[in-house]
């Protein structure tokens, strides 16, 4: 016989040497036919064929033994979804040898490839070939690089001392200020009221969305002081003919 063979496969059992034939084997199997096909093997069909030949009333018989290998069965995965950046990681199991394909052209032969950083080029799936026993299979796995987060930062810059200053983000799950004099808020949209001028300065945000992807942003904002008043306090006398008064 051919064999090995892998599960499905058509075991093809050939003799010579005789005038009739009769062949019996694995599963109760017989077959009258002197080089017999069976067709969708499966490992249950492994084991010993036997032949009994007959010419001019005579019978010998002779052995020979069959192997079908099962099918692997591959099992694959990914840690995702991913968010820019972060470490991308295969994985499989099932196989003796394995054959790695995905987007941008990616191929690796090994069982649990690492890809590095994630980008939104590596989105997509990928398929694994593993071998046992010379007999193959296929698996797949699809992957999820989520967007880059770019946090929707403003605010009402420039604010005069005493009015309410306001910074605003429009997007995310939760979010962390930082900012001027130790200041910190995990409000969105946080307010300081009344404002000072040592709150001028850059505020810092970072912004975590539903699919746990950060992203940071930093924005100025101005709060100018108040304009102090000076006037002139002299006195004059009754009826004198100029009064002058004086700011600044």
């Amino acid at each position: 016989n051919t064999c090995p063979y892998c599960e499905g496969a058509t075991i093809a059992l050939s003799s010579t040497g005789g005038g009739s034939y009769s062949w019996a084997g694995p599963l109760s199997y017989t077959s009258s036919s002197q080089n017999p096909s069976i067709a969708s093997s499966s490992p249950a069909m492994s084991g010993n064929y036997i032949i009994t030949v007959t010419a001019n009333s005579c019978t010998s018989s002779a052995t020979t033994s069959v192997t079908v290998n099962p099918i692997p069965i591959p099992t694959v995965s990914n840690t995702g979804p991913y968010c820019p950046g972060t470490p991308l990681n295969l994985s499989s199991s099932g196989g003796g040898t394995y054959s790695w394909t995905g987007p941008n052209s990616f191929s690796s032969t090994q069982q649990n490839p690492s890809l590095g950083n994630a980008t939104l080029t590596m989105d997509g799936v990928y398929t694994v070939l593993v071998t046992l026993n010379s007999c193959t299979a296929t698996a797949t796995t699809s992957v999820t690089v989520n967007s880059s987060l770019i946090p929707a930062i403003s605010s009402n810059s420039p604010v005069c001392e005493g009015q309410s200053l306001n910074l605003f983000c429009t997007n995310g799950a939760s979010w962390s200020w930082t900012g001027p004099s130790a200041y910190s808020s995990n409000n969105q949209n946080p307010v300081m009221n009344p404002a000072a001028p040592a709150q001028s300065g850059n505020y810092s945000i970072s912004v975590t969305d539903a699919n746990g992807c950060v992203g940071t942003g930093t924005i100025a904002v101005v709060v100018n002081p108040l304009p102090v008043v000076t006037v002139n306090s002299s006195s004059i006398c009754f009826s004198q003919a100029t009064a002058t008064l004086t700011a600044s």
